[in-house]
């Protein structure tokens, strides 16, 4: 077991008024699970996996990571297992602009690990490999097209090993060739043995996972 949640809610205060947007959750994801999170907008999909990905915090209810509580996180543990042992790909790529691609990729290795500039951009440039981008690697983002900004996210998210991939509609803003070639990646990483945890609203990728989990209303109904 490497995530677990228990009895897990969430809620949160709208203009003075509580609305609750998890109810119940119990959830076990095991070490290289691909588990696709999917439903209908609204329902809570992006909720949970912000609190699977230490980004949030439950209202109730209990997580266990690698059969820790996450209760007694303090947001300073919380940061050093985000930066150390998870990996986010989010819809809207999230690269900054001004950095070029390797520096973008290279980006979380300053938090953990004290690396010369060189060994930082071969570092990099072995991530890139694995996304077929090395040699955009002194690039900038605006000279990359979504799909390739996507792929460079991907390499950032890898580039510190993480034990899970945190993937929040990967493919939301790529047309269905750059979207295939995302969800290839993924396979391919999960094949290598790679936790990934994905919220999508489309079907085709389902089948790219091991095991789906819906949410509809806030509540787990099938994993």
């Amino acid at each position: 077991m490497l995530l677990r949640v228990e009895q897990l809610t969430k809620s949160f205060q709208l203009g003075g008024i509580e609305q609750q947007v998890l109810f119940d959750v119990n959830l076990t994801i095991n070490e290289g699970e691909f588990v696709a999170i999917t439903g209908p907008s609204g329902g809570g999909k992006s909720t949970l996996l912000t609190i699977l990905g230490l980004l949030d915090t439950p209202s109730s209810g209990h997580y266990q990571l690698a059969g820790e509580p996450t209760v007694y996180f303090d947001d300073e543990l919380a940061a050093a297992i985000r930066n150390q042992y998870f990996g986010y790909v989010f819809q809207s790529y999230n690269l900054i602009p001004q950095l070029t691609v390797w520096e973008n990729v290279s980006l979380p290795l300053t938090y953990h690990a004290k690396l010369k500039k060189q060994e930082r951009i071969e570092k990099a440039r072995d991530y890139l490999r694995q996304v077929d981008l090395e040699e955009k690697y002194n690039h900038y983002p605006h000279q990359l097209s979504g799909g390739q900004q996507q792929r460079v996210a991907i390499a950032r998210a890898l580039i510190t090993q993480p034990k899970i991939i945190f993937a929040d509609e990967p493919t939301g803003n790529l047309d269905s060739v750059n979207s295939e070639n995302i969800m290839g990646i993924f396979k391919t990483l999960n094949e290598q043995g790679q936790t990934i945890v994905m919220v999508t609203h489309n079907p085709a990728e389902l089948s790219y996972a091991s095991r789906v989990i819906q949410v509809i209303d806030g509540r787990v109904s099938s994993c």
